[in-house]
């Protein structure tokens, strides 16, 4: 009985201890301060405002890298905190020894802020889908005779644009077709991501290719020296570009040598379905909260205040353009911050990309409360997960500023450790507000991404392997363990990366396999393909090189690109060659790494 009544006692107290704690009734907490932190951690936020009152403060570990901005005039301790609180939907809580508080998001907050990501990862889903079905469907229906005759007014944009470049290209008609022949289940999981394969001779994990799309991709290597072994095409579902990606990947000769060649098969309009989460039961909460228009409109603009320096992370997001206005209005500022900055093409526009009312309907949940302004950004179910900690970005690019070095083991373990979604905002794949962003940081995260499978090798040494690397010795295949030569083998052998109108990107081949280039944002070459005359050494080997640089002079030389010696000039990046070397063939993975400068 006595164990039975300390368990009900613990149970009352920590459902005590999870109600919502009234800041106001703390004495301690009357204390008044003044706070202007435009970008920091709830950790660090919460930290200042215990040094001011010496009341213990705590953020529950899973929201406590949260960044926020909390820009106040001098106010009750009390009132910060709870419109703090107020702003991200979380709550506070007594500390469990009753002398302090915690700030914690409750259930029913992970569950709805988990049912948004699911609706928006079902949603993007579907613009896949939808589109895909409908030029399924229509090719299933009619020959190539009546595609042409049918009136086009009447389909989608996206089977409009399908059939206006397959009208053009034979192969990319017999593409569709060989997509369309496939169950629906098989056309879900290319949808859902997984890629599609069609082989030729047949394999396990493909699909037979269908006869005329076989002599399509057998056409034009007859010609070549070497016998063509085999032709696999695979489709993938492309977010970057909004479309599905045709790759063609060609085996010649006892060298197993691969040309790949790919191309987008069709391009799908963008959809502004994001726009349609708004509506979704659970941002009914979002939907109350927020003030309306009339209420900003009634605003009048204060006296001119100081300018307040906007730190970097945050420069070229719209939580810069909601602080300017937010002080031009003499208004106090609570909100989520994030690294955010427009895709490279977007930033090249000269006109403002957020104005108020663009952040006030498609960006933010904004409310005016009492000469405060409250905004919490409506992706943040999406933001929160894809945000790379401060912990992991802030010691590099104060490296990079410093002009230290930052290690590859470094560059490699941030690599490594970055979720999909994290992932996918690096390469602009997310969009705030109807426009693709990525993370602001000096740190080359697209670059990671592109030679990811290069690092996941490099992590899976051991020190002793790593070391002797550096100082440029040859690591042998035949000595890596099994897991190490499965690494090897998918670093050589790994597609190069998508490429999108809006990045500069090219493959070049000057014959069959010969030369294969992505070209980053920057013009840095970041992985390729190359043939070599002699192999040193014979055997299969991985080695690292340090000399990296921007490519200049003409890019549709590809014999200028393997020959280029590198400069010597203090402008030229840093950075490392990772070489996967194998048969008469390499795989070159470049990182360049900004000089601070940049």
């Amino acid at each position: 009985m006595r164990l039975v009544a300390v368990f009900f006692g613990l149970l009352a107290l920590g459902g005590l201890w999870a109600q919502e704690a009234r800041l106001q009734n703390d004495s301690r907490l009357q204390a008044t301060l003044k706070l202007e932190k435009p970008f920091t951690t709830l950790r660090e936020t919460l930290a200042a405002v215990q040094e001011a009152t010496g009341v213990p403060l705590y953020a529950d570990r899973a929201i406590a890298d949260d960044k926020v901005c909390v820009l106040t005039r001098e106010r009750p301790a009390h009132e910060i905190l709870t419109r703090l609180a107020e702003t991200l939907r979380y709550t506070w809580q007594l500390s469990t020894d009753g002398n302090g508080y915690r700030l914690a998001q409750t259930a029913s907050e992970r569950a709805r802020e988990g049912e948004l990501l699911r609706a928006y990862e079902r949603a993007r889903a579907d613009a896949f889908r939808k589109p895909l079905f409908e030029m399924a469907h229509l090719l299933r229906r009619h020959d190539r005779a009546q595609l042409e005759r049918l009136n086009r007014e009447t389909l989608t944009p996206e089977v409009r644009r399908y059939l206006e470049l397959a009208q053009g290209d034979e192969r990319l008609y017999l593409a569709g077709r060989a997509l369309a022949s496939l169950p629906d289940a098989a056309l879900n999981q290319l949808a859902q991501g997984e890629p599609i394969v069609f082989s030729s001779p047949p394999r396990r994990g493909a699909f037979p290719m269908p006869p005329e799309l076989r002599a399509k991709a057998f056409a034009g290597w007859e010609e070549t020296p070497l016998p063509v072994q085999a032709v696999e095409i695979v489709f993938e579902a492309s977010p970057e570009a909004h479309g599905l990606v045709y790759r063609e990947r060609v085996v010649q000769g006892r060298e197993a040598e691969r040309s790949l060649t790919q191309m987008h098969i069709a391009l799908w309009e963008l959809h502004d379905w994001e726009r349609t989460l708004e509506a979704h039961p659970q941002n009914r909460v979002w939907r109350e909260w927020r003030s309306e228009a009339d209420a900003f409109n009634a605003l009048t603009p204060a006296r001119a205040r100081t300018p307040l320096v906007i730190p970097e992370p945050i420069r070229r997001s719209p939580l810069a353009t909601l602080i300017a206005y937010a002080r031009e209005y003499g208004l106090e500022l609570y909100a989520d911050a994030y690294r955010i900055r427009p895709a490279r093409e977007m930033g090249r526009d000269r006109a403002p990309l957020w104005t108020i009312e663009s952040l006030r309907e498609r960006v933010f949940w904004l409310r005016l409360e009492e000469g405060a302004l409250l905004a919490r950004h409506r992706d943040y179910y999406l933001l929160r997960p894809s945000e790379v900690p401060e912990s992991a970005l802030a010691p590099l690019e104060q490296k990079i500023r410093a002009g230290q070095e930052v290690a590859l083991d470094e560059w490699a373990n941030l690599a490594v450790g970055l979720t999909p979604l994290q992932a996918a905002r690096a390469q602009e794949h997310i969009r705030v507000g109807g426009m693709p962003v990525a993370h602001e940081t000096l740190a080359p995260l697209e670059n990671l991404i592109a030679i990811l499978p290069a690092l996941r090798f490099w992590m899976s040494l051991t020190p002793q392997q790593r070391n002797a690397a550096l100082n440029q010795e040859w690591l042998p295949f035949q000595q890596l363990s099994p897991r190490q030569r499965e690494l090897f083998a998918l670093a050589l052998e790994a597609p190069l990366p998508d490429g999108v109108s809006r990045q500069r990107y090219a493959v070049y081949e000057s014959a069959p396999g010969a030369v294969s280039l992505e070209i980053g944002a920057q013009g840095e070459v970041r992985t390729m393909m190359t043939r070599i005359t002699s192999s040193e050494p014979p055997l299969p080997s991985f080695r690292i090189g340090r000399a990296v640089q921007r490519v200049a002079g003409s890019l549709t030389d590809p014999s200028t690109l393997s020959s280029q010696e590198p400069s010597k000039s203090a402008d030229s990046a840093r950075g490392w060659q990772l070489y996967f070397v194998a048969d008469n063939r390499q795989r070159v993975y470049m990182l360049v790494v900004p000089n601070g400068r940049e």
